[in-house]
């Protein structure tokens, strides 16, 4: 199983592919939208991670680009925040979200095993 982790915190990136490496995923990480598009053409995750607001393209953006894409059924897509500005739960879920969390997390692990149960245990 593969995962996108897509925001540009570094440290929230490299703590989460730990985290998800440690649990067996296979895990590319990138730091701006047209990054998290280039990867999701190339990567076909079956998770996607991915920040409302990063540079070049927010993600926003990048939901509605992979929800046109037809093997999007596939995978599952994450929307996180820390900032309330960058649109709603509901808003993500009517374009194609799966789950909605806010930044910062209270347990690392916890979060981790959310995802995970969005896609299933690593194969």
């Amino acid at each position: 199983m593969k995962i996108l982790i897509a925001d540009d915190e570094l440290l929230i990136r490299k703590t989460l592919k730990k985290v998800f490496e440690q649990r067996g995923f296979e895990v590319l990480m990138c730091a701006d939208g047209k990054e998290a598009i280039d990867q999701w053409l190339n990567f076909n995750p079956d998770l996607v991670i991915l920040d409302v607001i990063m540079p070049n393209m927010g993600g926003v953006d990048v939901l509605k680009f992979i929800a046109q894409d037809q093997s999007f059924q596939n995978s599952k897509i994450i929307m996180i925040s820390a900032y309330s500005a960058g649109g709603t739960k509901e808003e993500f879920l009517k374009l194609g979200a799966t789950e909605f969390i806010r930044k910062p997390f209270e347990n690392i692990f916890a979060f981790a095993d959310h995802c995970v149960s969005f896609v299933g245990p690593a194969q």
